[in-house]
């Protein structure tokens, strides 16, 4: 009996993942839909340029809630323990990528 309940969570979980990814996938297509702002100095920020932002945050962030989902899920499966440590070391250079896109930008708009 208890071994049914815990398959359940590990379903429960997957659809999770399986959602975040659908997030992710439509996040990035409603971003490429719509037109980044230009960066000149003076621009005005549009609607189109803002939703284009938003959307790519939320892309983002479902991946980066997906993969520690994910990760969890492995890290539960003692067969695929050494592939935990892959997948957070990817996520770890995501947000870093993250934060350097970040302290560029910041750096950008001093010049």
């Amino acid at each position: 009996m208890q071994r049914m309940s815990s398959l359940c969570l590990k379903d429960y979980t997957i659809w999770i993942v399986v959602l975040l990814l659908v997030v992710y996938g439509t996040g990035i297509l409603l971003s490429a839909i719509f037109q980044d702002d230009p960066k000149t100095l003076g621009a005005l920020a549009m609607v189109e340029g803002t939703l284009h932002s938003v959307f790519a945050m939320i892309a983002f962030f479902a991946l980066v809630i997906g993969m520690v989902v994910f990760a969890r899920i492995v890290y539960l499966n003692p067969a695929w323990c050494g592939f935990t440590i892959t997948l957070l070391w990817v996520e770890v250079v995501s947000l870093r990528s993250l934060r350097l896109r970040s302290i560029e930008g910041s750096q950008e708009s001093l010049i």
